[in-house]
């Protein structure tokens, strides 16, 4: 999808949200971006297995606060999380309504491939959303709020009570990054963990994905509002690692796409004053995991990816 279209299906997203209108035909109305039922399902089943490979498999998960940030067009992943036990959160600025046209094939499936592939799971939370005809089930709690809110209001979120955080190709649209990673502090539970996938480039051109640091800040701001962060914040990822552990996080980035070296040699000259100067990786890493754990008695032996603990050696 071309970056036009992605504003207009926000704005159409939004302009639903706001209108007070049902929830029917909404995705209908994302401009094509809801992916398939098999795409929906397939994404979430892969995305809570990743997650809890990472704090030590499914059962880690069982008794455990889970919160998404930005779960976008359905909540299959915090749904997936309370039929394996969790205590699921989600939050989301712009909160998705339950579109009969769509989110009961959905979730259908999601109920029936988990069932097959996931160890003692409990599909009531899925059947509570479908029965209900709304994203309301037992051990499920929806809030329709931005990270950055939770530092003023903590909208049923418990301070200090969540044990895992994730979030996938959200931070990149934060209006205000330091806001947002206190408020995730705040609410992480002593030794939780976050696990957070970054997208790094300009979306407006994925091909070209750094052109936003050619802009002046003051250029960048304005556009940035008027698009709503459709583009990416532009903050690398070294700097949102910085900001997790200047709140206190331990934290750790770990790349995983790099831009072409010979784009960076000729976005190097181009590139304006502000954003200039930084270590090469800065610019060559456009795609990152941002590990984080709050310092406390550990509650996971964590590994990514197969490569351990990378907060392991990560305290500077």
């Amino acid at each position: 999808m071309s970056f036009v279209q992605r504003v207009l299906s926000g704005v159409r997203r939004r302009l639903r949200i706001g209108s007070g209108l049902p929830g029917s035909g909404w995705a209908a109305s994302y401009g094509g971006a809801y992916r398939s039922p098999d795409e929906t399902t397939r994404f979430a089943l892969a995305e809570v297995t990743r997650i809890a490979s990472y704090v030590g498999g499914f059962e880690a998960l069982r008794g455990r606060a889970l919160l998404e940030i930005g779960p976008g067009m359905d909540l299959g992943v915090p749904l997936l999380a309370a039929g394996l036990g969790a205590e699921a959160f989600a939050i989301d600025r712009y909160p998705c309504p339950f579109d009969p046209s769509v989110h009961p094939e959905v979730y259908r499936l999601l109920a029936e491939r988990a069932a097959a592939s996931l160890p003692n799971f409990d599909s009531a939370p899925i059947r509570d959303c479908l029965e209900a005809g709304a994203h309301r089930a037992r051990r499920l709690h929806w809030v329709d709020c931005g990270l950055e809110d939770l530092l003023v209001d903590r909208r049923g979120i418990p301070t200090g009570g969540i044990d895992i955080t994730y979030s996938n190709a959200t931070f990149e649209h934060l209006a205000d990054g330091a806001t947002a990673l206190r408020a995730l502090f705040e609410v992480t539970a002593p030794g939780g963990v976050g696990f957070h996938q970054i997208d790094l480039r300009d979306h407006r051109d994925f091909s070209r994905p750094l052109e936003y640091l050619t802009l002046s800040p003051e250029e960048f701001a304005a556009f940035f509002a008027r698009v709503e962060g459709s583009c990416g914040n532009r903050l690398r990822g070294q700097q949102f690692e910085r900001l997790a552990r200047d709140v206190g996080f331990e934290a750790a980035l770990l790349g995983n796409m790099d831009a072409a070296e010979g784009y960076l040699d000729e976005l190097m000259p181009r590139l304006h004053a502000a954003s200039s100067g930084w270590p090469r990786d800065w610019y060559r890493i456009i795609s990152g995991r941002l590990v984080v754990r709050r310092p406390g008695a550990s509650r996971f032996a964590i590994d990514v990816d197969g490569r351990g603990d990378p907060l392991a050696s990560s305290i500077r």
